[in-house]
C-alpha cells in the first residue's frame, strides 16, 4: 500500500498536482491518473490526426488547382465544341432539308417526265400503228387501182389493135352482124358496147378518182412522212431530254450521295470525338469520383474531428459545470468558515464568561468554605448559581443561529454537566473521570457530521468536603488551582477543537483553490487546443461551431461576472471579518481579574495574532484572486478577440468556399448540360445508324430470304420433278403389275372356277359314292373293307383339293388388298400430278 501511495505521489507530483491525499482514496486516484494518461494521450493523437488531415487539406488543395485550371479550359473546349457542332449540326440539318426537297421535286419532275414520256411514247405508237395501217389500206388500194389500170391498158390496147385497120366502127359492127347474122346479136352487142361504155366511163371516173385518191395518198404519205419525221425528231428530243433528265437525276443522286457520304464521315468525325469527349469526361468522372472519394475521407476525418471536438466541448462544458460546483462548494465552504468563526467567536465569550463565573463561584465558595457555620448552605447557592449559568447558556443560544439545534443541544448538555458536576461534590473522581470519557468518545463529531458540533470538553471538578475549619486556607488554594485547570484544560479543549476545525475549513479551501488552479489550467489547455483547432467544414456545420462559441463566450462571460460577483460577496464578508475582529479586540474583558489574568492576556495576544495572520493570509488571497481574475477577464479578452478573429476568418473561407462551390456548380451546370446535348446527339447519330443498319439488316434478311426462297424453290422444283419422275416410274411399275396383277386374277380366277367344278364333280361323286356305299352295305357285307378303302382315299382328294381352294382364296384375298392398295396409291399420285 505504501509503494502503491509513493507511486501515486510521484506521478501527481510529475503532473503537477501537490496537493494531500488519504491512503483510501489511492485506487480513485490512480484511476483518474490512468484516465488523464489516456485522454492528454488520445488528445495528442487527435490534434496530431487533426495537423494531418489539415495538411492533406492544404496538399489537395494545392493538387486540386491544376485541376481547376484544366477543368475550367475543358469546359470552355466543350462549350466550343458543343456551339461548333450545333452550327454544324444546324448546317447539315439545313443542307439536309434543302437536298430532301429538292430530290422531292426531282423525282416528281421526273415521274412527270416519265409519265410524259409514256404518253407521248404511247400516242407516237398509236399515231404510228395508224399511218402503218392506212399506209398498208392504201398501198393495197395502189395495187388494185395498179391492177385496173393495167386491165384497162390491156383493153385499150386490144379495143386499139381493133380499130388499127382503120375500119369504121359502123362497117366493124356491120361486120358484125354479118357475121353472127342476126339483129338480135347486134341489140346486145350494142348493149354491151353501151354497158362497156359506161363502165368505161365509170373505170375512167373512177380512175380520176383513184388517181386524185393516189395524189392525195401520196400528199397524205409524203404529210405523214413529215410529220413522222417530226415525231421522230420530238421522240429523239424526248429521249434526250430523258436522258438528260436521267443525267442529271444522276448527277444529283451523285451529288447527294457524296454529300452523304461527306456527312457520314463529318458524323464519324463528329463520333470520333464525341468518343474523344466520352472518354475525356469518364476520365473527368473518374477524376471525380478520386476526389469525391478524398472528399469523403477528408468528410470523414473532419467528423471524426467534430466528434472529438464535441467530445471535448463536452468535457470542458463537464468541467465547468465541476468547476462551477466546485465554486458553489467554495462559496458554502466560506459561508461554513464564516459560521463556524462566529461560533468560535461566540463560544469564545461564552467560555470567558464562564471562566468569569467559575472564579467568581470558587471565590463564593472560598468564602462559604472558611464559614463552618455555613456549610450546609453552601448547596443551594451552588444550585442557584448552576440555575443561573443554566440560564445564561440558554439565553446564549438562544441569541446564536436558529438554524443549529445540534449546537444547543452541546451547550445545554455541557452547561447541565457543568451544573451537575458543581452540584455532586461528594461524587467519586473516578466515576467523574469515566463519564465525560464516554461522553467525548460518543460525542466526537466525525467528518460526515456538521461541523457545528463541537466536542465535549471533560470538566472535571474535584469534590472537596470540609472536614475541619483549620484546614480552610489550604482547601482554598486547593479549589483555586482545581478550577484554574479546569478552566485551562476547557481552553485547551476549545481551542484545540477550533484549531482542528480551522485547519479543516483551510484545507477544504486548500483543495477547493487547487481543484480551482486545475480546472483553469484545463480550461486554458482546452482554450489553446480550440485555438490550434483547424476552423475547416461545410457552410452549416461552420454556422453551428460558431454560433456554439458564441454560446460559450456568453456562458464564460456569465461565469465570469459570477467569480466577479463572489469576489465582491468575499470581499464584504471580509470586511465584515475584520470588522468583527476589531470589534472583539476592543472589547474589555473586565470580568478577569486575579491570578487568571495574564492567561487572559496571553489567550488574547495569540488570537490577535492568529486573526492577523488569518487576516494577512486572507489579504493575500484577495490579491492572488484579483490578480486570477485580472488575469482572466485579459485571458477572456484576448480569447474573445482572437475567437472574433477566427470567426471573421471562417466567414471569409466559407464565402470563398461557397463562391468556389457555386462556380463548381455553375460549371458542372454547364458541363452536364454539354454532356447532354452531346449524348442527345450521339443517341440520335446512334438511333439513326441503329435505324440504317436495322434497314440494312432488313434489306439483307429480305434478299437472304428471297435468296432461300428461290433456292427452295430450285429445290422444291427439283424434288418435284424428281417426285414426278418416281411417281410416273411407279406408275408405270404399279401399271404393270396391274396388268400382271389382272393376268394373275384372270388366271387364278380360271383356276378357281375349275377348282370349283372340280369340288362340284368330287360332291356329285361323294353323294354318288355315298348312295353306292348304301347299296353296298345292304347288299354286301364282305366288301366293307375295299368301300371304306376307297372311301377314305376319296376323302383324302377331297381334302387336298379343299386345302387348295382356301389357298387360294387366301392368295385371291391378299392380290385383292394389294391391288386395292395399289389403286389407292395410284390416285394419291394422280392427285399429287394434278
Amino acid at each position: 500500500m505504501e509503494f502503491k501511495v509513493k507511486k501515486v505521489r510521484q506521478e501527481l507530483d510529475e503532473l503537477g498536482y501537490y496537493q494531500s491525499f488519504t491512503s483510501e482514496s489511492v485506487p480513485l486516484i490512480e484511476k483518474l491518473v490512468a484516465d488523464l494518461k489516456t485522454t492528454t494521450e488520445s488528445l495528442q493523437k487527435y490534434m496530431k490526426i487533426a495537423q494531418n488531415a489539415i495538411e492533406e487539406r492544404d496538399n489537395l488543395q494545392l493538387g486540386a488547382e491544376p485541376y481547376k485550371c484544366d477543368n475550367a479550359r475543358l469546359v470552355k473546349e466543350c462549350n466550343d465544341l458543343h456551339l461548333t457542332f450545333l452550327q454544324y449540326k444546324e448546317q447539315n440539318e439545313k443542307i439536309q432539308k434543302d437536298l430532301k426537297r429538292r430530290l422531292e421535286l426531282l423525282k416528281s419532275e421526273n415521274l412527270d417526265c416519265h409519265s410524259e414520256r409514256e404518253v407521248l411514247k404511247n400516242r407516237v405508237k398509236e399515231d404510228i400503228k395508224k399511218l402503218k395501217e392506212q399506209n398498208l389500206q392504201l398501198m393495197e388500194e395502189n395495187e388494185m387501182l395498179q391492177c385496173q389500170m393495167s386491165n384497162r391498158d390491156k383493153e385499150i390496147r386490144r379495143l386499139s389493135a381493133l380499130l388499127e385497120g382503120g375500119r369504121p366502127l359502123h362497117a366493124i359492127k356491120k361486120d358484125c352482124c354479118c357475121n353472127k347474122g342476126s339483129h338480135d346479136g347486134i341489140s346486145t352487142m350494142q348493149e354491151e358496147v353501151n354497158k362497156i361504155l359506161q363502165e368505161k366511163h365509170v373505170l375512167e371516173n373512177r380512175l380520176k378518182e383513184s388517181l386524185a385518191k393516189q395524189h392525195e395518198a401520196m400528199k397524205r404519205a409524203l404529210h405523214l412522212a413529215e410529220r413522222n419525221k417530226l415525231l421522230e425528231k420530238e421522240m429523239k428530243d424526248i429521249d434526250h431530254l430523258a436522258l438528260a433528265v436521267e443525267a442529271e437525276c444522276n448527277n444529283t443522286v451523285k451529288n447527294n450521295t457524296e454529300k452523304v457520304n461527306r456527312l457520314q464521315d463529318r458524323m464519324h468525325e463528329s463520333v470520333i470525338q464525341i468518343q474523344a469527349l466520352e472518354r475525356e469526361n469518364v476520365q473527368l468522372k473518374q477524376d471525380k469520383q478520386e476526389l469525391s472519394a478524398e472528399l469523403d475521407a477528408v468528410i470523414v476525418e473532419k467528423r471524426h474531428l467534430q466528434t472529438v471536438l464535441e467530445t471535448s466541448l463536452e468535457e470542458k462544458k463537464r468541467l465547468t459545470d465541476r468547476i462551477n460546483n466546485f465554486t458553489i462548494i467554495e462559496h458554502d465552504l466560506n459561508m461554513e468558515i464564516d459560521r463556524l468563526t462566529r461560533l468560535s467567536g461566540e463560544q469564545k465569550r461564552k467560555i470567558a464568561e464562564l471562566e468569569c463565573s467559575l472564579v467568581s463561584e470558587k471565590v463564593e465558595q472560598k468564602t462559604r468554605m472558611i464559614e463552618e457555620s455555613q456549610a450546609l448552605q453552601r448547596a443551594p447557592s451552588v444550585q442557584n448559581n448552576g440555575s443561573r449559568l443554566k440560564n445564561r447558556l440558554f439565553e446564549v443560544c438562544d441569541e446564536q443561529d436558529q438554524t443549529s439545534p445540534q449546537r444547543t443541544i452541546s451547550v445545554q448538555k455541557t452547561g447541565g454537566r457543568i451544573i451537575n458536576r458543581i452540584q455532586s461534590p461528594n461524587a467519586s473522581p473516578s466515576r467523574a473521570k469515566n463519564k465525560p470519557k464516554k461522553k467525548t468518545s460518543s460525542k466526537r463529531p466525525s467528518k460526515s457530521e456538521s461541523p457545528t458540533i463541537l466536542p465535549q470538553p471533560s470538566l472535571q471538578v474535584p469534590a472537596n468536603t470540609p472536614q475541619d475549619t483549620a484546614a480552610g486556607s489550604a482547601r482554598c488554594c486547593n479549589c483555586h488551582c482545581e478550577s484554574c485547570s479546569s478552566s485551562k484544560h476547557l481552553k485547551e479543549l476549545l481551542d484545540k477543537e477550533l484549531e482542528y476545525r480551522e485547519q479543516q475549513a483551510v484545507r477544504c479551501v486548500e483543495n477547493l483553490k487547487s481543484e480551482k488552479d486545475y480546472y483553469m489550467r484545463e480550461y486554458h489547455k482546452m482554450l489553446e487546443q480550440m485555438k490550434n483547432f483547424p476552423s475547416r467544414s461545410s457552410s452549416g456545420s461552420k454556422s453551428d461551431k460558431t454560433s456554439d462559441l458564441l454560446q460559450k463566450l456568453a456562458e464564460k462571460e456569465q461565469t465570469v461576472a459570477h467569480l466577479e460577483q463572489e469576489n465582491k460577496v468575499l470581499s464584504k464578508e471580509k470586511f465584515n471579518l475584520l470588522s468583527r475582529l476589531e470589534s472583539t479586540r476592543d472589547f474589555p474583558d473586565s470580568s478577569v481579574d486575579g491570578p487568571c489574568l495574564k492567561p487572559n492576556c496571553k489567550r488574547i495576544e495569540r488570537e490577535r495574532d492568529l486573526l492577523r495572520a488569518d487576516i494577512e493570509r486572507l489579504e493575500e488571497e484577495r490579491d492572488s484572486l484579483k490578480y486570477k481574475l485580472q488575469n482572466l477577464s485579459e485571458s477572456q479578452i484576448t480569447d474573445q478577440d482572437r475567437l472574433q478573429r477566427r470567426l471573421m476568418e471562417a466567414e471569409d473561407q466559407i464565402h470563398k468556399l461557397e463562391q468556389e462551390r457555386r462556380e463548381l456548380m455553375q460549371n458542372q451546370g454547364t458541363r452536364r448540360a454539354t454532356l447532354d446535348t452531346l449524348e442527345a446527339q450521339c443517341d440520335t447519330l446512334k438511333d439513326q445508324l441503329r435505324i440504317a443498319q436495322n434497314e440494312l439488316t432488313q434489306q439483307r434478311a429480305l434478299y437472304t430470304q428471297l435468296k432461300t426462297l428461290h433456292e427452295q424453290t430450285d429445290r422444291s422444283l427439283s424434288d418435284t420433278q424428281s417426285k414426278l419422275a418416281q411417281a410416273e416410274a411407279e406408275l408405270a411399275g404399279a401399271l404393270d403389275n396391274l396388268r400382271k396383277r389382272d393376268h394373275d386374277r384372270g388366271t387364278v380366277s380360271k383356276e378357281v372356277d375349275m377348282l370349283k367344278n372340280d369340288i362340284q364333280i368330287m360332291k356329285s361323286q361323294l353323294a354318288q359314292i355315298d348312295q353306292e356305299k348304301d347299296e353296298l352295305l345292304v347288299r354286301q357285307s364282305g366288301g366293307v373293307f375295299v368301300e371304306v378303302c376307297s372311301n377314305d382315299r376319296f376323302q383324302v382328294a377331297l381334302d387336298d383339293k379343299t386345302e387348295k381352294l382356301a389357298t387360294m382364296e387366301h392368295d385371291l384375298r391378299s392380290r385383292d388388298k394389294t391391288i386395292a392398295s395399289l389403286e389407292s396409291m395410284l390416285n394419291e399420285l394422280k392427285k399429287k400430278l394434278r
